[in-house]
């Protein structure tokens, strides 16, 4: 929940309120924090399931007033509706969050994958996992459940790179 809102709320400042903001921009540094002091470097872990979080998290905090269309849903009621209304110097709530309109297969690192900075950390992850005892195994097994990478492909496909993985967009 911390990628949704933290992160998030900084993908969205990113993209949104600094003078030279964008979702590109937003995207490109949530990949250098993954690749650097989020991910890589300290834990030896790239989540793209993380960067996944962080961007609906964005999506979220962009609702909260709804300043700009959501990037994902153009046309959808609930996802272009802000939360909060400012009418005669009075806020009124306009619709209830609901977490399940942001969350989705590509937030679980069963199947929007992750990747180790070396073999010595794939390697421990993959003995810790009783379905894989090779490299082979492991990209058999990631993503544990293939049909979903459909689905979340179709769903970011203007921003599947870089929060799928490419074992679940080369199927």
């Amino acid at each position: 929940m911390g990628h949704f809102f933290v992160e998030g709320f900084d993908f969205f400042k990113k993209a949104y309120l600094e003078e030279d903001g964008s979702l590109s921009k937003a995207l490109s540094w949530g990949v250098s924090t993954e690749e650097g002091k989020y991910g890589l470097i300290t834990t030896g872990v790239f989540s793209h399931a993380d960067l996944v979080a962080n961007f609906n998290g964005l999506r979220f905090w962009n609702q909260i007033l709804l300043n700009h269309k959501d990037p994902l849903n153009k046309e959808s009621s609930y996802h272009n509706s802000p939360y909060l209304k400012c009418h005669n110097d009075r806020w009124t709530l306009k619709k209830k969050f609901n977490l399940n309109r942001y969350t989705d297969a590509a937030w679980d690192e069963k199947i929007n994958c992750n990747q180790y900075r070396n073999k010595d950390i794939e390697d421990k992850i993959m003995r810790g996992h009783s379905k894989a005892a090779n490299k082979e195994e492991w990209k058999a097994f990631c993503p544990a459940i293939k049909s979903r990478c459909k689905t979340i492909r179709f769903k970011y496909r203007k921003y599947k790179d870089p929060l799928i993985h490419q074992n679940c967009l080369s199927l």
